[in-house]
């Protein structure tokens, strides 16, 4: 500690700034404040059943504007400006490589970062808060499925300052709620109406039964027509 030529303690300015910070308690206050499905707010886990996650796999990856192929192959060039460990795209034959005997956990992590990126790349954003934003995002919608994760956030805030900080969860939340809803239209589609759950041949048979039905009306029309009117005495 620092005296003056009294003695006493020296005491210099600082500068402290209030700011927001990314944990754990805002994806649960995300979950419970979006009211997401009940079957997608459940017991989080490092792990989940093989059929859940493969089940998980195969509806997301319907959300990938990239064909995804799985490969033993070792990692090429990736055409995308930010990496992940188990992934690359090929811009040349536009496919998305996802490494092959990963884990259901480890293959469902690596397709859900693909597509955080795929959807909400945004070129003005430097790399890092880039990663981190996608990073975040990939770990909130892995929660809300009920699998925990050990991703590492790049610590990007601390350039920021508060403003850029509230901004950038702002938008996060924003990413997330529509990532998720693009997810839940998925596993609860709009039911269909009759007609279009009907096959062809089932469609023939109510056409040609309503055919039958209107000519057997006109029909019956005419016999009225035809009879006499009776006279009332």
């Amino acid at each position: 500690m620092k005296l003056d030529k009294q003695g006493n303690p020296v005491i210099s300015s600082v500068n402290e700034q209030l700011v927001s910070v990314f944990d754990i308690s805002q994806t649960e206050d995300f979950v419970k404040g979006k009211q997401i499905d009940s079957d997608l707010v459940q017991e989080v886990s490092s792990s989940i059943p093989r059929e859940k996650a493969i089940q998980y796999f195969q509806e997301l990856s319907k959300l990938s504007t990239k064909s995804i192929h799985f490969t033993e192959k070792a990692m090429e060039v990736d055409d995308k400006s930010i990496h992940f460990e188990n992934s690359w795209y090929s811009k040349q034959r536009e496919v998305l490589y996802i490494k092959k005997h990963l884990s259901p956990e480890k293959a469902l992590q690596t397709l859900v970062q693909e597509l955080a990126y795929q959807k909400y790349f945004n070129s003005e954003l430097s790399p890092e808060l880039q990663k981190a934003e996608v990073l975040s995002m990939s770990y909130i919608m892995l929660r809300q499925i009920g699998l925990e994760t050990d991703l590492q956030i790049p610590n990007v805030f601390s350039q920021m300052n508060a403003v850029e900080i509230e901004n950038t969860l702002d938008g996060l939340q924003e990413k997330t709620n529509s990532f998720s809803k693009e997810f839940r239209s998925l596993r609860n589609p709009k039911k269909k109406n009759k007609m279009q759950e009907m096959s062809f041949k089932e469609k023939m048979e109510l056409a040609k039964h309503k055919q039958q039905k209107q000519i057997k009306e006109k029909s019956s029309g005419k016999k009225v027509q035809g009879v006499p009117k009776v006279q009332v005495i």
